[in-house]
């Protein structure tokens, strides 16, 4: 729409900021200048993303895919600029209780001490994958990474203490890789720590990575072309998504129905028995052994409680007395809540010869 030299387009940023708040409502865009009135910084959240997020969405949408809400062009990545951003993305999204909140990154620079500042009861979870990648360039081998991955993948009060003692292996293994993993409080990297406010059990910011890697090559244009290109972006992509809602098979999405199959498989290797008042006792392979509660949600593993979604025992109780597995999935993966989410439109806008000269 407008390419041309670089600092004609940074003149021109508060005409393009106006004419997107003027077109979407609800949009928020703040430039900052330093002071000497150079550009310095910009804050955009589109206001259908904003909505979105609100009405159903928690940063991943329904079908479990990456839901963006909120962009900004800084100078560099300092904590000042972490903190300017989540500044001005709390009463954007209404984070007024820091209660309840998971953010996780690969631990950017000051991203840490500015979450920890602004929401200190948040939870902030490390991702697992580059976690691992710094892990591996110094200790490498198959027991240290199966030692990783198993201490990220328990979620059992139990497993708590086999973590102490996954840990204790990986000393005996390598005293370097043991001091670095335990310098990181588990409860940033590993499920049996994490709350189940969420329903979210993520541990890698691959939907990140992913959005990173598509506006690649924006990011190497001029300023507004750069910003019409991640909103066009976003834009298109609402209309993507709500297309892709109605090919939808089941009341959940595909990546959330494979999921659930892919459960249901396995869960023929567990042995049910009803207990009463909507309790079983589920007898898994080995000598593992779970109370469920269907009528609560919840399994003695914990996997229920943090994702929403029946767990293999939980799954193992259902089909014993032919309940439906779909009316014990949380809301958040259902149809209802992805068309809430990408109902909202992003508007396009005007040339820049259509907007308000300032």
């Amino acid at each position: 729409m407008i390419d041309g030299a670089g600092k004609k387009q940074y003149s021109k940023l508060w005409e393009y900021a106006a004419d997107v708040m003027r077109m979407n409502p609800d949009t928020i865009i703040l430039l900052k200048c330093d002071d000497n009135g150079r550009f310095q910084r910009m804050y955009i959240c589109l206001g259908a993303l904003k909505q979105g997020w609100k009405q159903g969405s928690i940063g991943v949408d329904a079908n479990n895919q990456m839901y963006p809400v909120a962009y900004v062009v800084v100078e560099a990545e300092t904590k000042d600029t972490w903190g300017w951003f989540l500044d001005q993305l709390a009463p954007d999204l209404e984070l007024n209780n820091s209660f309840g909140i998971v953010w996780i990154s690969d631990k950017q620079k000051g991203l840490i001490d500015a979450i920890m500042e602004r929401f200190p009861n948040s939870e902030h979870r490390f991702c697992i994958k580059h976690l691992y990648n710094n892990f591996k360039a110094h200790h490498r081998g198959l027991l240290l990474k199966q030692i990783l991955w198993g201490a990220t993948k328990a979620t059992t009060e139990q497993e708590k203490v086999l973590l102490n003692q996954w840990m204790e292996k990986m000393k005996t293994e390598s005293l370097p890789a043991y001091n670095l993993l335990a310098g990181k409080d588990a409860k940033h990297w590993s499920r049996a720590f994490f709350k189940d406010t969420a329903l979210c059990d993520i541990v890698c910011s691959n939907m990140c990575d992913a959005f990173n890697a598509t506006i690649l090559s924006a990011r190497e244009k001029p300023i507004i072309t750069m910003l019409e290109m991640i909103r066009n972006y976003l834009m298109t992509r609402l209309v993507r998504k709500r297309a892709e809602e109605e090919k939808w098979s089941h009341e959940i999405g595909p990546k959330v129905f494979r999921f659930v199959e892919k459960v249901k498989q396995e869960s023929v290797y567990c042995y049910s028995e009803y207990s009463g008042n909507s309790t079983y006792q589920v007898r898994a392979r080995g000598d593992e052994q779970f109370v469920v509660n269907i009528n609560d949600k919840t399994c003695g593993c914990n996997k229920w409680q943090l994702i929403g979604i029946p767990c293999v025992h939980g799954m193992a109780a259902l089909l014993s007395t032919n309940h439906n597995p779909m009316d014990f999935i949380h809301l958040r993966y259902k149809k209802e809540s992805f068309l809430r989410a990408y109902t909202p439109v992003i508007y396009g806008i005007n040339g820049p010869k259509m907007w308000t000269k300032m």
